[in-house]
């Protein structure tokens, strides 16, 4: 077992729950623009135009919208707010993730790295009840830099006082998450809880796909 100072975070799909808080969402737009609609092959629309939050919202919903006309279409102009006002409300934490993270920042020190807007990721933080957890949280608006750019991984070490070689990251994206970390020289664990294939090159430091596996990794 290595000796780690420091273990840091990706936020949406591993410490918090995006697939289900998508779901959600895709819930809220269909009873605010339709009726009367069977919704079992437009979710899956819905989740392949999302792809995983990597997607525009605008462009999401308008070509949902496109594939299956709506009794209301939301004017681009405003889906961004429509969004963003109801989609927050949607998000909690992945199962046994607070219990795990309070074992966790006992020990060692904690952050959390994540691309996205400073108010919206804020207050999902919030929501999650994480905002006073975590050593430090990083968020690529005001950072002026996101994953997987190694920058923004050293950002966080620099905060946190410690060397790249004694950091955990932990996320769910091989690309941002794992090979973004170990580009900055980091230990890069694939958190992967449904149990997808690794369809590239990068080669995780370990592969989780529960989330107390990390405890094993700190002692």
């Amino acid at each position: 077992m290595m000796d780690f100072e420091a273990v840091l975070f990706d936020l949406d799909g591993t410490l918090l729950d995006r697939s289900r808080a998508a779901d959600s969402m895709f819930l809220a737009v269909v009873g605010e623009c339709y009726s009367g609609v069977s919704t079992e092959g437009m979710l899956h629309s819905f989740r392949k135009y999302d792809n995983n939050g990597y997607s525009n919202k605008v462009e999401v919903l308008n070509s949902l919208f496109d594939e299956y006309p709506p009794d209301y279409r939301i004017p681009s102009p405003e889906i961004y707010d429509f969004w963003n006002a109801r989609f927050i409300d949607f998000f909690s934490l992945e199962e046994g993730v607070l219990d795990t993270i309070r074992l966790i920042v006992s020990g060692v020190k904690t952050a959390i790295i994540t691309n996205g807007y400073t108010k919206t990721q804020n207050a999902k933080i919030a929501k999650a009840g994480l905002d006073k957890i975590f050593d430090t949280v990083i968020i690529s608006e005001e950072a002026g830099v996101k994953k997987p750019d190694p920058q923004i991984f050293n950002l966080a070490l620099q905060k946190l006082g410690v060397s790249p070689q004694e950091a955990l990251y932990v996320g769910d994206n091989l690309v941002n998450d794992v090979d973004g970390c170990q580009k900055a020289g980091m230990y890069g664990v694939w958190y992967n809880p449904e149990k997808l294939k690794n369809e590239t090159d990068i080669v995780p430091f370990k592969e989780i796909t529960d989330f107390s596996q990390i405890l094993q990794m700190i002692g």
